[in-house]
């Protein structure tokens, strides 16, 4: 159908992949009652906002990273709520990498998983602090380490 509409072709391996997510969604709305009628309501861009903005408000000035948490996050609890999780290959390498990010990560989610009732896994929590951590290389001044030798 896609393939109709747009004029262009979708490979089987991405087909399948589409099928698997679409599959499981259904399959989740199914076991948990959710109609049409209650997907709506799922839309939690404006709490999300708030409780991004009050978590992270040192980062308060930085619009595009409280758009790109809020949009992320909003999908995010709602794959949730519908039993979807998704995997995330580097998890652990971000969570070498990007420490502080992870920690804040950590916090922010924590909050979430409160008001929203979800649990966000590793996985998940990787992908936010890839967020963060762009914010966090946008915005640290350049510092540079010196090492003074006197004789």
């Amino acid at each position: 159908m896609l393939e109709q509409a747009f004029h262009f072709n979708i490979p089987k391996y991405e087909q399948e992949y589409i099928d698997i997510h679409i599959s499981a969604i259904e399959k989740n709305a199914m076991n948990h009652n959710l109609s049409e009628t209650t997907l709506p309501n799922l839309d939690l861009g404006e709490q999300l906002k708030q409780l991004v903005l009050d978590e992270l408000n040192e980062f308060h000035a930085d619009a595009e990273l409280i758009n790109n948490l809020v949009l992320h996050l909003n999908a995010a609890v709602k794959r949730l709520r519908l039993g979807v999780n998704i995997h995330n290959p580097y998890t652990e390498k971000i969570k070498s990498s990007f420490k502080q990010a992870f920690f804040l990560s950590v916090n922010l989610l924590e909050k979430i998983e409160e008001q929203f009732l979800v649990r966000f896994d590793d996985d998940e929590i990787a992908y936010v602090t890839l967020h963060i951590q762009s914010f966090l290389d946008r915005y640290r001044p350049n510092k540079s380490e010196v090492l003074v030798v006197c004789s």
